[in-house]
């Protein structure tokens, strides 16, 4: 296989379109295979895992990080494979997140609920803050806008004390919203 250009090819499908058939999403999971040396293999598997980020269609997207995840199990490093899982794990977090936060929002009243998954998204952000994850590489994992990130980071540092639901509502008591 001619890796280079099978690459090229699949990046410029996925800027054009977003999207990918069956034939070119099994490439791009099996592709980091097709080079040999670990350093080569693990460099490969990082790149095709930022292309298959950026796949418009969530299920394609999940199923070519689990694929790529699965094929170089052997090959990729650990901590990096942590990495990628936690990106798989927060984008149906981050879903799940919202969903709940439209739920509350509903039955609460539209300013608690937002409030309420704010505080669910601070969590998970404090989490990662916590473990010393910088705020772009949380803003990355969560798929939040980086000054959110940045913003949120800030108040939990400057209010150690505070809950997550009282950090979502300073965040909002300076008029700021939900940055999804």
């Amino acid at each position: 296989m001619d890796t280079e250009e099978i690459y090229f090819r699949l990046k410029e499908k996925v800027k054009q379109d977003g999207v990918l058939n069956g034939e070119e999403l099994l490439e791009l999971i099996v592709l980091p295979l097709t080079v040999k040396g670990k350093e080569a293999k693990q460099e490969l598997v990082k790149n095709s895992i930022e292309l298959a980020k950026c796949i418009r269609d969530e299920r394609q997207m999940l199923q070519a990080l689990s694929g790529i995840i699965t094929f170089t199990d052997k090959v990729i490093d650990k901590e990096y494979a942590e990495y990628v899982k936690g990106v798989i794990m927060m984008t149906k977090v981050a879903q799940l997140i919202f969903d709940e936060g439209i739920e509350k929002g509903k039955s609460a009243g539209r300013k608690e609920g937002i409030a309420e998954g704010q505080a669910q998204m601070i969590y998970c952000i404090r989490r990662k803050y916590e473990k010393g994850y910088t705020a772009a590489v949380i803003s990355d994992i969560l798929e939040q806008k980086i000054d959110y990130v940045e913003n949120i980071c800030k108040l939990i540092e400057d209010n150690p004390g505070c809950t997550d639901t009282e950090i979502a509502k300073k965040y909002m008591g300076d008029g700021k919203t939900a940055s999804n």
